[in-house]
């Protein structure tokens, strides 16, 4: 005797796709319960935390509005927000602001104005290791998923299909006239040289494009950066590796070729031309 699993009719409205968020130096305290530093990237689902830039294959990119209508950092809800960054959920016209307070230039302003605005903000829906994946933008990242956007849309390489770039995420710390802030890096790097690996992450794409993205903000970027966090910063094995470096002065300077040295690491696939990816429009 056979019997079907209800689970097996479960659909993608029923599914929780895993958000990779940006840890800022206030916020997401479950995450640094765990472990994470700011600069440090959490899978909520997985607990999995990303002290590395890794790699992404872009889905789609959606943009979305949130009005909070107040300053200070609360648990209630926004008072008005759209999905679409067209239409607000109270079917307003997001271009003739109620409010008065759209903005499309985020990064421009300081933390404490930005939270007066209505502000854009980017869902990026991605697959990471085989699976989907979200990853909110806003704030200081917004002009980082613009420059991704401009590289997608313009490359005469790709020519649309978005599935055959590789997208390195990274976080970049800068200071503001509010303290310090992580903004997120986003940038197609090469494309995928294996014929089989881009039939693969087209399926992958083609299949996870009908997800129904759940409703949320990106962190908000802190007012200030906590003493805390930036003294935990230091035990990334540095202390150990000070004298060394002071008694042999010379290793100190190959440390800067390093980074070079990773990105020729990312010449192999000339054989697939991955230059272009950057270059080409």
């Amino acid at each position: 005797m056979s019997y079907d699993r209800e689970m097996d009719g479960y659909g993608a409205e029923d599914f929780v796709i895993p958000e990779i968020k940006l840890i800022q130096g206030v916020g997401g305290e479950t995450a640094k319960a765990e472990g994470a530093m700011p600069g440090n990237f959490y899978l909520a689902v997985t607990g999995e935390i990303i002290k590395e830039p890794f790699d992404i294959t872009v889905i789609d990119i959606r943009k979305n509005r949130t009005y909070w209508g107040r300053t200070e950092i609360e648990d209630e809800p926004p008072v008005c927000s759209s999905l679409d960054g067209k239409i607000s959920q109270n079917l307003e016209d997001c271009a003739k602001c109620p409010y008065e307070a759209r903005n499309d230039t985020p990064w421009l302003l300081a933390a404490e104005e930005r939270r007066k605005k209505c502000l854009l903000h980017y869902t990026i829906l991605a697959i990471k290791d085989s699976m989907p994946v979200i990853i909110r933008a806003g704030g200081i990242s917004i002009q980082s998923v613009r420059e991704l956007l401009t590289q997608l849309r313009l490359n005469k390489t790709l020519k649309g299909e978005y599935h055959r770039a590789i997208i390195k995420v990274s976080s970049l710390k800068k200071k503001t006239a509010a303290g310090e802030a992580f903004q997120m890096q986003l940038r197609a790097v090469k494309l995928v040289g294996d014929p089989e690996k881009a039939k693969e992450l087209l399926a992958l794409s083609q299949q996870f494009l009908g997800l129904a993205l759940p409703s949320g903000t990106p962190e908000e970027e802190p007012a200030q950066l906590m003493a805390a966090p930036l003294a935990a910063e230091e035990p990334v094995a540095k202390p150990a590796e000070k004298p060394p470096v002071a008694k042999a002065a010379p290793p100190a300077k190959p440390a800067p070729k390093a980074p070079v040295a990773a990105l020729s690491t990312e010449e192999p696939p000339p054989e697939e031309e991955p230059e272009k990816i950057d270059t080409d429009f």
